[in-house]
């Protein structure tokens, strides 16, 4: 099954909050509108919701994020670097030219395909409360979003995405762009040309995956998260279903509702009992800086899509070896090897995920979602599951460079 998200439906995001975010937001979408450069995502539109928050509605692009794809295949081509490298410095020089800073450019933040790299997240990294994603942000950057700036962190983005092989090469061009002096970079348009006489660029492979491969690398994805000063909100109002997840039919209902009417489903059920896991060091930076919530939330995400397209081994990797999260998948594993359980028709929607505390290198994240009406198959014997929403607190360990569910609790 190929990694396919080409079917675009939209994602919502907290941009702002109160009317003169609300004002500024639409001056700047004013201004993307007229640029209509190709590799520059433009929302929709922005409103402001009853409480005062301030969300853009956006396309979903198609592709796939720059940082996934980096993890799925163990890094780009030198080549592939360079098509992502002259689109996103096209689309900063377009923004540039309107007097415009894009403030968060980031592998996360560039969703790249066969065809073309966008940049998105176009209005609220340059908002004055974010100082961009950790590791990519140029060292001026908690003074304000600059062209200059932009430019060392697309720097950044390709010596991140590039393959072992290329490293070196990659390291050498990206030099000028990321030097501490910011009066020493080449403006957006320069390091456009300078990297089309670099190499040839390759249009970017996406690679044959599961969906289950891929959303699971969502999960272990090491970049840092956008870093905003005390007063600035999650960009996640709620995770939105995308169109690969519905056509797969998302499995693993409500886990309470399940519990009521299928036996075996029990052994996908949050576990009631303690978590007996005691962490003894502290959390990796590359933990804390993964965010857990995140984490968490795609870990849901994982284990259902896993289900939903029968993937056994996908199930397993989001748990821990030895952790009782893993010993009550097993069972429901070979079920699905077997195809003795199957789901159908279920659509799954992550609305929001908090992390609670953090200690050792665990976490606890209270996770919440909704389920529409689906079709259960045990052993040939047809169950309807009602829609259903759940809220669970989920044990997460870093192990092995990602997080992995230790133990899942169900909540009343």
């Amino acid at each position: 099954m190929s990694l396919d998200v080409t079917e675009a439906e939209t994602v919502t995001r907290v941009v702002g909050r109160g009317p003169e975010d609300l004002a500024d937001a639409a001056r700047r979408l004013a201004t993307l509108r007229e640029i209509g450069h190709p590799s520059v995502g433009i929302p929709d539109e922005i409103q402001m919701t009853p409480d005062g928050v301030v969300v853009a509605t956006m396309p979903r692009v198609r592709g796939e994020a720059a940082s996934v794809l980096a993890r799925l295949r163990g890094g780009l081509s030198p080549g592939e670097c360079v098509a992502i490298g002259v689109d996103v410095a096209t689309a900063l020089a377009a923004l540039h030219s309107r007097g415009l800073a894009h403030g968060d450019v980031s592998p996360a933040n560039i969703i790249a395909s066969p065809t073309r790299a966008v940049l998105v997240d176009t209005l609220s990294g340059a908002r004055e409360n974010e100082r961009g994603t950790v590791g990519f942000a140029a060292p001026e950057r908690a003074v304000g979003a600059t062209p200059a700036g932009d430019v060392y962190s697309l720097g950044r983005v390709l010596e991140a995405l590039v393959g072992e092989d290329g490293r070196e090469r990659i390291a050498a061009w990206a030099e000028p762009m990321c030097r501490p002096n910011p009066g020493e970079r080449p403006s957006a348009e320069v390091a456009a040309r300078a990297l089309r006489e670099c190499a040839d660029p390759i249009p970017v492979s996406i690679p044959e995956v599961s969906i289950a491969a891929a959303v699971r690398a969502r999960a272990m994805e090491p970049e840092r998260p956008t870093v905003r000063l005390p007063d600035g909100r999650p960009w996640r109002i709620r995770r939105a279903v995308t169109a690969w997840a519905r056509r797969v039919c998302l499995a693993a209902a409500g886990f309470l509702a399940l519990l009521m009417v299928l036996r075996v489903v029990g052994a996908v059920l949050p576990d009631r009992a303690g978590w007996h896991y005691v962490p003894t060091l502290p959390m990796p930076a590359e933990a804390l800086a993964s965010a857990p919530d995140d984490a968490a939330a795609a870990l849901v995400e994982t284990r259902i899509v896993a289900l939903a397209a029968s993937d056994p081994e996908a199930l397993l990797s989001a748990t821990t070896e030895d952790g009782s999260a893993r010993e009550a998948d097993r069972p429901l594993a070979d079920r699905l090897a077997s195809g003795d359980l199957r789901y159908e028709g279920l659509v799954v929607e992550v609305a929001s995920s908090e992390t609670l505390s953090t200690e050792g290198n665990g976490a606890t994240v209270r996770v919440s979602y909704q389920t529409t009406g689906h079709l259960v198959w045990d052993g040939g014997q047809r169950i309807d599951v009602p829609a259903t929403s759940a809220v669970i607190d989920l044990d997460i360990t870093w192990a092995d460079g990602g997080w992995r569910i230790e133990r899942t609790r169900a909540r009343p």
